[in-house]
């Protein structure tokens, strides 16, 4: 195994410093996205639809997540993007 110079304790802490980081940064990046969705409702022409993916993720080891996942997101996800198309044809 490759010497780092660090003690186990200073691994440690820097794995949890970095840890803490990638959240801050994460916590970030969700203000920034809700912001930018919250401007774009508000904009003509911007019809924004929510897909909730979170029951089929519930199932993501079971057998039945083939059926969530098309029945929560690709179903949903399939019509409204055929919507759009007609509209814009």
């Amino acid at each position: 195994m490759e010497q780092t110079g660090f003690s186990d304790a200073e691994k440690e802490q820097i794995l949890k410093e970095a840890i803490s980081e990638v959240k801050a940064n994460t916590v970030e990046l969700i203000k920034n996205q809700l912001e930018k969705i919250r401007r774009l409702r508000t904009l003509p022409g911007w019809d924004i639809h929510r897909i909730d993916a979170t029951e089929a993720f519930r199932k993501r080891e079971s057998p039945e997540f083939p059926q969530a996942w098309n029945a929560v997101a690709r179903e949903p996800s399939i019509t409204i993007v055929e919507q759009f198309l007609k509209k814009t044809v």
